[in-house]
């Protein structure tokens, strides 16, 4: 298929094949990810390409990044499943925030709790601090008084 006639179909996180870059002498085939894309074009960071070079460096090294034109003639083709995948795994995650009720719904909004409704690492650390400033009269009477009491008897 080309190009031009799919583009509306391709999103983020789709893995594709494209001999889509005409601009580079040699390039026979783009294999990579569709990491970000415009009205008018599209990016792929490349896992490989086949009649230049194998592999990366690291995932979107720097000499990985193709530009692809929304109006091109090409060819692409449409690898994956992960992009499926990634997108009943958001349906899933959303619906099941709409049976979320207040104020697990702003939590998990603002990051305190995850998915699973337990406290993020950063959400354990602001809850404890805001429960210590909240109950610190409390806190210092019953437990920190009686800290200091028995190291000065030792």
């Amino acid at each position: 298929m080309r190009i031009c006639d799919v583009f509306d179909t391709l999103e983020v996180g789709m893995e594709v094949e494209t001999n889509g870059d005409q601009n580079i002498v040699g390039v026979k085939i783009i294999h990579g990810e569709i990491i970000d894309k415009s009205k008018l074009a599209f990016y792929i960071a490349t896992n490989s390409i086949t009649g230049i070079r194998e592999g990366m460096a690291s995932k979107y090294g720097t000499d990985s990044l193709w530009f692809i034109s929304a109006d091109c003639q090409a060819e692409i083709k449409i690898l994956n499943t992960k992009h499926e995948e990634k997108s009943m795994s958001n349906l899933i995650k959303r619906c099941n925030e709409l049976f979320l009720s207040e104020p697990e719904k702003s939590f998990r909004k603002a990051g305190v709790t995850g998915d699973d409704g337990s406290l993020t690492g950063e959400g354990e650390r602001v809850f404890l601090d805001w429960l210590l400033k909240v109950n610190s009269d409390k806190f210092k009477a019953e437990v920190v008084d009686k800290i200091i009491e028995d190291k000065k008897d030792k």
